[in-house]
């Protein structure tokens, strides 16, 4: 178990869990790995980001208490197969591979895969071609479609697990890594964060779309949510909420 893990469980709660809300009805079981600034990540002991303020509001318009259970990435598939969730809310982008496996709601959020560098390599790296030609040390998330994208498209690079965005701006500013690939959200969140040393490509190398994974048959679920995204796309909810946390979103959309 990673640092950041037994941190966020200690932060959650010592079972990992915790319960938000009320409501009639069980408690909706969420999954969330909370490592991923501003999709879902752990701040002043609280679940944060746009993926918390959306999992609030649906467990108010589904009459459910939401239960929080913090987790690896790479488990999350593995618990909601075998009924230890019932939601993946994680910034997930839909991929083939994944939906063998899960079922997905309809998709709430555009994204894809972005870049993040040192200010000094700007000129350097300036275009989606000058990435994709780099022979040097590039960084990903294990398992996340950037890892995926990374094996296929960059084959002269050498790609570098990194345990979490905030350890990519670390592993940058220490030039163990060159570039940093991962969802637009959060390399943009790490060059604000990081203004003065680290920046953005102002391009995208693949768009995507997030949605949440539900247990495969979960017929039921999977279309109670699906009809109050549909709400919320309605009525402006879900672009307002992204847009608190991630202000350039509508450029990229």
């Amino acid at each position: 178990m990673k640092i950041w893990m037994i941190l966020a469980a200690l932060a959650v709660t010592v079972c990992g869990c915790s319960t938000i809300g009320g409501g009639n009805r069980e408690p909706l079981r969420v999954g969330i790995t909370p490592n991923f600034p501003p999709m879902i990540f752990m701040r002043d002991g609280e679940v944060a980001g746009i993926e918390a303020d959306l999992m609030r509001r649906l467990g108010r318009e589904l009459s459910r208490p939401i239960t929080v259970v913090s987790m690896p990435w790479n488990e999350q598939m593995d618990a909601l197969s075998a009924g230890r969730i019932d939601i993946i809310m994680s910034g997930m982008s839909v991929t083939t591979a994944r939906q063998v496996r899960i079922d997905f709601t309809t998709p709430w959020m555009t994204s894809g895969v972005g870049v993040l560098m040192r200010k000094a390599d700007q000129q350097r790296f300036d275009s989606v071609e000058s990435v994709l030609a780099f022979n040097g040390n590039v960084g990903v998330l294990a398992d996340t479609t950037a890892h995926f994208f990374a094996s296929r498209n960059l084959p002269r690079a050498r790609i570098i697990r990194i345990a979490s965005p905030a350890d990519a701006a670390i592993q940058l500013r220490r030039r163990t890594v060159d570039l940093f690939l991962d969802d637009i959200p959060s390399v943009a969140w790490q060059a604000a964060s990081n203004e003065a040393e680290l920046a953005v490509l102002m391009a995208v190398l693949e768009r995507e779309q997030i949605a949440w994974g539900v247990r495969r048959g979960n017929t039921a679920l999977r279309d109670e949510v699906n009809a109050v995204l549909a709400r919320w796309e309605a009525d402006g909810t879900t672009d307002r909420v992204i847009e608190a946390w991630i202000p350039y979103y509508a450029r990229i959309r």
